[in-house]
């Protein structure tokens, strides 16, 4: 009898500033400390089971619930807040009830290199593009199914849509090349953000990966730091206040909304002060 193909894997990594990504700091803000907790089990469980995803159903919900030691319906709200901000992808959460990411994709296929099959499934695949077209991983053979079928998914168009070709933008050289993302990334992008401090690889990775899974445009990017300069400046913050390029970027700040309406004007203390101890005329 020929040996079941594992699908999960024994490790996954686990970044030390992980708490510190902007996702993980909202759903922490949004739902407690114990959603930690709940995040870390969930990804446990993507991880050790089919290795990039998991069926998200009751029976899931109530394990999970079981092993953290709080109510299936804390989870529940873990969840869906993960899947809001993106922690998980959204769109296939909601067609497909499935829990995965591009960034739990790449990391399962990074650790799985070696494997002869670490295909992923193609109606939720994130790296190369959500298709309908069946997986060969996929057949009776070495396939546990989850009773999802991805053949005409709703989901996949949606996908398969944002995964159309950019117009990549002229070099500056003048020589009709086109710039690389991590080159338009390089000349264009962070040059633009206020407080260029953090870890440039990852913010580099991180605006790479949402551009090409249609997250978002160069325009759309630099619109929003144009955005954020005008907060910074309209509220006088000062430079310790102000967020760093590796934590706006590895935390999506293109998705932030900043308040740019002129601030009211506060009353001058020193005259409320001279006005103290007088009765009214």
């Amino acid at each position: 009898m020929a040996r079941p193909l594992k699908h999960g894997v024994d490790y996954f990594p686990l970044d030390v500033d992980s708490l510190r990504d902007m996702k993980v700091r909202k759903i922490l803000r949004a739902n407690g400390a114990s959603s930690i907790a709940v995040l870390i089990c969930l990804l446990g469980n993507i991880y050790g089971d089919e290795g990039y995803y998991m069926l998200w159903d009751e029976d899931a919900r109530f394990l999970i619930a079981d092993d953290v030691g709080v109510k299936e319906s804390y989870v529940q709200a873990v969840v869906e807040k993960a899947t809001q901000v993106g922690f998980f992808d959204s769109e296939i959460f909601s067609g497909l009830k499935i829990l995965t990411s591009r960034g739990i994709q790449k990391r399962y296929q990074n650790i799985t290199g070696k494997r002869k099959e670490n295909e992923l499934r193609k109606d939720i695949d994130l790296i190369n593009g959500v298709s309908g077209v069946n997986n060969p991983v996929m057949d009776a053979d070495n396939y546990t199914s989850t009773g999802v079928s991805g053949v005409d998914n709703p989901q996949s168009k949606v996908k398969e849509s944002k995964q159309k070709k950019r117009t990549p933008p002229k070099s500056p050289k003048g020589d009709g090349s086109v710039l690389s993302l991590p080159e338009e990334f390089a000349t264009e992008v962070w040059p633009a953000y206020p407080k260029k401090q953090g870890n440039y690889a990852k913010s580099q990775e991180a605006y790479v990966q949402a551009v090409e899974s249609g997250e978002t445009t160069k325009d759309q990017v630099l619109a929003k730091i144009a955005e954020y300069k005008a907060y910074i400046k309209l509220n006088n913050k000062q430079e310790g206040f102000v967020t760093t390029a590796g934590n706006w970027f590895t935390g999506h700040g293109w998705r932030n909304e900043y308040d740019t309406k002129t601030p009211e004007k506060q009353p001058d203390r020193r005259e409320v002060k001279e006005n103290w101890g007088y009765g009214v005329d």
